[in-house]
């Protein structure tokens, strides 16, 4: 759904995005590997980037994580 496209719907976030994507950014807690899935994690990180989106435990825009990595070295 996601090939070409950066929102489920539409060319703007909608409800559809905000309704799936907590299921899918916190999928690791679950045991499900996103690695394979570049889309769905690009998708969910543009959603947690937002400047109006709440900040969720565990769910962080990938940017995010990278920034935090260089960090750390």
């Amino acid at each position: 759904r996601l090939k070409g496209r950066d929102w489920l719907e539409g060319d703007r976030l909608t409800i559809a995005d905000l309704a799936m994507s907590p299921y899918l950014a916190l999928a690791a807690q679950g045991g499900v590997d996103l690695a394979p899935y570049p889309r769905i994690r690009a998708w969910t990180s543009r959603i947690a980037a937002r400047p109006d989106f709440p900040p969720i435990k565990g769910w962080v825009a990938e940017a995010d994580l990278s920034a935090r990595a260089e960090e750390m070295m």
